[in-house]
């Protein structure tokens, strides 16, 4: 069940603009399913949005559960987990999650993001799985508007709460 932020305003997620993948449409489906149903989403590599954000996903070289900053693309991180890994196990340090669903949230799903994104594992490719899926809403996008649309897209089929 969703459960709103404590200031009961909308959280801002904040992620990078451009070509997307499964673990940052994921992470924003996590945020919207377990911290802030209402939650907005922007895409953008500006770092004042990202200072704007309350949250930021994938994109800003932060890693750091304590301000909200999930990123595994930095020098400082080389741990096995995706964004939406970060996520996942924050989640679960603060309480959101009811027991035993972070691990099973993580061997159905998440643990297979990480894996994929971090490239220990190629997608199935041939099978449909769900970073074949969400990378399919990037085809045939030439513009950050067009991804951003096609961005919203995807996190709508995966938050069926907002799709």
């Amino acid at each position: 069940m969703a459960t709103q932020n404590v200031d009961r305003s909308a959280t801002r997620i904040a992620t990078h603009n451009g070509p997307f993948h499964a673990d940052d449409v994921l992470a924003v489906a996590l945020i919207r399913s377990f911290y802030d149903a209402e939650a907005s989403v922007v895409r953008s590599r500006d770092k004042a949005v990202l200072e704007a954000a309350d949250i930021v996903v994938d994109v800003g070289g932060s890693f750091d559960p304590a301000a909200l900053r999930f990123d595994h693309h930095q020098v400082s991180y080389s741990g096995p987990l995706s964004s939406a890994g970060m996520l996942l196990d924050w989640l679960d340090d603060t309480g959101r999650l009811a027991p035993g669903l972070r691990a099973f949230l993580h061997d159905r799903l998440v643990g297979y993001v990480d894996d994929v994104d971090n490239g220990r594992v190629e997608p199935r490719g041939h099978v449909p799985d769900f970073t074949t899926m969400v990378s399919v809403y990037n085809r045939g996008c030439h513009t950050l508007d067009e991804f951003d649309a096609r961005f919203a897209e995807a996190a709508s089929v995966v938050d069926a709460d907002h799709g």
